[in-house]
Formats: C-alpha cells, structure tokens, sequence
C-alpha cells in the first residue's frame, strides 16, 4: 500500500508570520539574497509593517503585501542566468548574479546592488574591493556591478515614490 504524505501549503503571509516570531539577525540571506545590518532591520519593520495590518483585522491587505513582497524577493533571487566557473579540476554551475540588500532610508524599501561574473577564489585569498564573498569552500567572488532599489510605492491610490508603469497592483517596485 502506498501512502501519500502531503506537504502543507505555506502562504507568503504565513512565512511572514513566522519570521515576525523569530530574530533576523545580521547575517541574515534569504535564499541567495545577502542582506547587510541596515536591511535586516528594514526587515524587520516590512514584517512589523505587514502584520500590523493582519492584527488591525485586514487579512485580505495583509496577505496581498506579504505575496508582493516574497514574489518580489524571489525575482531577485532568481535574476539572470546561470554561468559555469572552474575551480581546481571541477566545473562549478552558479548564479551570474548575486544579489545584496541595503537599508535605502526610506519606509518599506531597500538598497540593491547587484554583484556579477564570479570566480572562484581560495578561502585565504584576500578580500578586493567591491566585491562580494559568497559561500565558503569555494568562496565565489562577485564582482560589483550596478545598483536599484526595492521601492516601497504604497498601496493603490498612496504615493511614496514615482512608479515606473502603470500597474499599481503592486506596492512594491524595482528601479535600475
């Protein structure tokens, strides 16, 4: 006989939930996102943000911002192509880009920067500016390539920030 286990569906407002429980700390990276102490306490106040509104007794709004904003971060994670890198007698396929967040001072919104054409280094191969150490055995090394932001806009008719289409379904915005 077999037997099907089924795993349960996480929403992006239940896994908002669960980070508002626990402590981001700074050396906190979601998925492949690094996330330096600025942004992690501009975490902190998205979560804080997002669930105020769930405890204010809107769940429907709740729920809309937390998918926004986890549909926005895995966009991130998943930017760009994939690229091979040699190291010692191996061919390594990783990200072309990786991604790192920053606080960009203003509410609910970030700094990006994104690092781009890794190579791999040896652990005790000293650090280069801009740059960006990633993993540990083999550290990748990304080299800086251009910045955004993830910009808070607001919700339909509030404005924060100028948008740059016509959709405002979406709070949230990402600017190159």
């Amino acid at each position: 006989m077999n037997t099907t286990i089924e795993t349960p569906t996480i929403t992006p407002l239940q896994r908002i939930e669960q980070a508002f429980k626990g402590y981001v700390d700074p050396t906190y990276t979601y998925k492949n996102i690094r996330f330096d102490s600025g942004a992690c306490a501009r975490l902190g106040s998205v979560i804080g943000f997002i669930m105020g509104i769930k405890l204010s007794g809107n769940q429907e709004k709740a729920e809309s911002l937390a998918t926004y904003f986890l549909r926005d971060l895995d966009h991130l994670n998943n930017y760009g192509p994939k690229t091979e890198v040699e190291y010692c007698d191996s061919t390594l396929t990783v990200p072309y880009y990786h991604v790192a967040l920053g606080d960009d001072g203003m509410a609910n919104s970030f700094r990006i920067a994104w690092y781009a054409n890794p190579r791999a280094v040896h652990y005790n191969t000293e650090p280069e500016s801009n740059t960006l150490d990633v993993g540990s055995f083999p550290i990748l090394r990304y080299r800086y390539s251009f910045n955004g932001g993830l910009i808070y806009h607001g919700f339909n008719n509030e404005t924060f920030c100028v948008r740059m289409s016509d959709d405002d379904s979406n709070p949230w915005g990402i600017h190159t």
